[in-house]
């Protein structure tokens, strides 16, 4: 029977150990290593590389069950290139392996390459989640393998320094220098140039060269770059406005500017120019001796006159303002009703803290100082004679149900108390009505605390 025993013990204490091993989470290398997961990195380029042109790096995380949720890429660091901000969403397929479907998440890295020669890409960090079959969910982050890509630069560019990798480049002027005007010092135009590139963004769009001109003030304003991406493809705009002030007399010249691109679907370098802008600038004669004659009798221009008018006329509101300030104080107070407010207040923290009493008496001075402020200042209550406070809601069931419960709770210590949304409607706007029908049938000052009837 001890033998029984110990036999049934060991068979016992395996089962455990098995059912123990079975029920041990699997991890996301458990799930590499047993052929349900794979992660795969490629580059989508062609076999030559520009430098400063788009390479697509691919990563396919595959799994023989699904996801799930999406997967995340960390940060990617890569030295002499610029990286687009990654995409969150990725690019959801199947694929058939061996007569079984798996799930397929893609997601795409654009980096752009600055420079000539063997850029070398570290392992690329994932996050992933797989709902597997009998473990449950299992996540952890994959590595994909280290990749290598060279670039290099066509002979068309070897003395080229300021270059774009684009497919299509457009260049448009606006406010472009009339050569046969004539312009005088002070005038002023504005100019600006717009580029635009396809599968290109802005930020990789070379700025224009500006070269200081002894006469010529130049202002730059802000630059503005924008990309729009229509189902995929992105194209950068690059717009910069300059305005150009004529401060000398002379014949002036901005140099043409030409913008190099090259085109890899043919492979052949190509060029658009910013036109060479002419213009002559003459002595509008501000100094002349009959116009300075004129002008010195009327020193101040119309713009300036009204300028100063301007000026007095806010000083004299000021000074005005700070004079009667206690009037306007007093008139705003008026206006607004300030006194009824703040009784308001009181009455309804009165109410909230349960300080009944004190209600009752805020709720007086709320009424009184409302109707007096709307009554532009008729006296509704003569001291000759005193009345009830609930005898103020006469005519109005609901509110003199309200005022009694009030007074009970504060002089009676009823049960019953008052909420705060009882309390409000004791106060609403339409006690005014109320209060002066009240005061027409009878001229009573109201009284706090209630009198016995007999």
């Amino acid at each position: 029977m001890t033998k029984l025993n110990l036999l049934l013990s060991c068979f016992m204490l395996m089962l455990l150990s098995m059912i123990s091993m079975l029920s041990v989470a699997k991890t996301i290398e458990d799930l590499i290593a047993n052929n349900e997961l794979s992660v795969s990195l490629r580059i989508d380029a062609s076999d030559s590389i520009v430098a400063k042109q788009p390479v697509t790096l691919v990563i396919d995380i595959a799994t023989n069950r699904w996801f799930a949720k999406g997967t995340r890429i960390h940060d990617i660091d890569l030295a002499e290139s610029v990286i687009l901000p990654f995409n969150e969403r990725a690019i959801n397929g199947s694929q058939r392996i061996n007569g079984v479907t798996w799930a397929v998440q893609t997601r795409e890295v654009i980096i752009y390459p600055m420079q000539v020669g063997v850029y070398e890409l570290g392992p690329i960090l994932v996050d992933v989640s797989v709902n597997t079959e009998y473990d449950g969910i299992v996540s952890g982050t994959i590595k994909t393998k280290a990749i290598e890509f060279e670039t290099s630069k066509p002979i068309e560019l070897k003395d080229i320094e300021h270059y774009i990798v684009t497919p299509e480049l457009s260049i448009a002027v606006d406010g472009i220098f009339d050569s046969n005007h004539e312009y005088q010092i002070g005038d002023a135009i504005t100019e600006t140039v717009t580029i635009t590139v396809k599968n290109t963004p802005a930020m990789m769009i070379t700025p224009l060269v500006r070269i200081p001109i002894q006469g010529l003030s130049i202002y730059q304003n802000p630059v503005n770059i924008s990309d729009k991406n229509v189902r995929g493809e992105i194209t950068g705009i690059r717009k910069e406005s300059v305005t150009y002030i004529f401060e000398q007399a002379g014949d002036f010249q901005l140099p043409q500017q030409t913008i190099y691109w090259w085109n890899p679907d043919s492979a052949q370098l190509e060029k658009d120019i910013v036109p060479a802008r002419n213009w002559s600038v003459i002595d509008n004669g501000l100094l002349k001796p009959e116009l300075f004659s004129r002008t010195s009798l009327w020193p101040l221009s119309v713009n300036a006159i009204v300028n100063i008018l301007i000026v007095l006329l806010l000083f004299l509101i000021v000074w005005k303002c700070y004079k009667y300030k206690t009037w306007l104080v007093n008139l705003y107070e008026k206006i607004s009703n300030k006194a009824a407010r703040e009784n308001k207040k009181r009455f309804l923290n009165a109410i909230h803290q349960q300080q009944w009493q004190v209600a009752c008496q805020c709720l007086y001075v709320f009424i009184r100082t409302n109707n007096v402020s709307h009554q532009m200042g008729t006296v509704l209550y003569p001291e000759s004679n005193a009345t009830r406070l609930k005898d103020y809601f006469l005519g109005d069931a609901e509110n003199t149900l309200l005022v009694n419960k009030l007074l009970q709770v504060a002089y009676q210590n009823s049960d019953e108390k008052l909420n705060i949304i009882e309390a409000k409607k004791l106060i609403k706007n339409k006690l005014k009505t109320n209060s002066a029908s009240v005061s027409t049938r009878n001229s009573n000052k109201i009284q706090l605390n209630p009198v016995n009837d007999d």
